[in-house]
C-alpha cells in the first residue's frame, strides 16, 4: 500500500517551477530591449533659422532699410538717395535725403521725404527733420510739417511745427497734423485755420 506524499513537495516545486519561467522571461526580454542608442526618434523640423529671422525685423538693403512683420509684409521702407548708418549697439538708424514710404495691409499708403531721419527701432519710433512732405500715395492729399515722427506700434504720424494739409479744394494749417494710418484718419490740433483754396 503507497503512502500519499508530503504536500509540502508539490508546493516546493511549483514555487521552483515559477521562478524558472520567471528568470527565462526576463532575460529573454532584456536581450530583446534597443540600447539607448539604437533607439531612433524622428528628427524635429526646426527649419532654417536665417529664414524666419529673415520675414520678420528690419533689414538694411543697400540703400533700403525695411520692416516686415511675422507674414513677410513690409511695414515701411526707407530709401536714401545719401548715407544711411547703424548702430547695432543702440538699434538706431540714421539717414539723410530720404524718402520714407509707410504700408497698410502690405501696400503703399503715405509717402514722406525729408533731409534727413533717426529711426530707433528699440524705440519704435522714426523721427524726420528739416523740413517735411508727405502725400498720400493716391495723391488724395499732401500735407508739409517742419518736423514728423512715426510711432511704430501706434501706426501713426505725428506732425508739428507749421502743418500745412491740403486736400482736394480745401487748405488747413494748425500747430500739428496726425495721420493715424491704422483708422485712416486725418486729424489737426491747435489753431486750426481752414481755408478753401483758390483756382490756378
Amino acid at each position: 500500500m503507497k503512502t500519499a506524499g508530503s504536500p509540502w513537495g508539490i508546493y516546493i516545486g511549483i514555487v521552483l517551477l515559477v521562478a524558472a519561467v520567471s528568470a527565462g522571461v526576463y532575460y529573454y526580454t532584456s536581450a530583446r530591449t534597443p540600447s539607448p542608442e539604437e533607439i531612433a526618434l524622428p528628427p524635429v523640423a526646426t527649419g532654417d533659422p536665417s529664414e524666419k529671422a529673415a520675414k520678420k525685423g528690419v533689414r538694411i538693403e543697400g540703400g533700403e532699410v525695411i520692416e516686415k512683420d511675422e507674414q513677410g509684409q513690409v511695414l515701411w521702407r526707407v530709401r536714401a538717395a545719401g548715407e544711411i548708418t547703424y548702430d547695432d549697439k543702440t538699434e538706431v538708424l540714421h539717414g539723410s535725403d530720404i524718402e520714407f514710404e509707410v504700408n497698410l495691409q502690405g501696400q503703399p499708403t503715405v509717402r514722406v521725404q525729408a533731409p534727413r531721419f533717426v529711426a530707433d527701432y528699440a524705440g519704435r519710433r522714426i523721427e524726420f527733420g528739416d523740413g517735411v512732405g508727405g502725400a498720400m500715395v493716391d495723391g488724395s492729399a499732401d500735407f508739409q510739417v517742419e518736423k514728423l515722427q512715426y510711432q511704430m506700434n501706434t501706426q501713426k504720424l505725428v506732425g508739428t511745427g507749421g502743418a500745412k494739409f491740403n486736400r482736394g479744394h480745401y487748405t488747413a494749417a494748425a500747430d500739428r497734423i496726425v495721420v493715424d494710418m491704422k483708422n485712416r484718419q486725418i486729424r489737426m490740433h491747435g489753431n486750426v485755420l481752414l481755408a478753401r483754396r483758390q483756382e490756378s
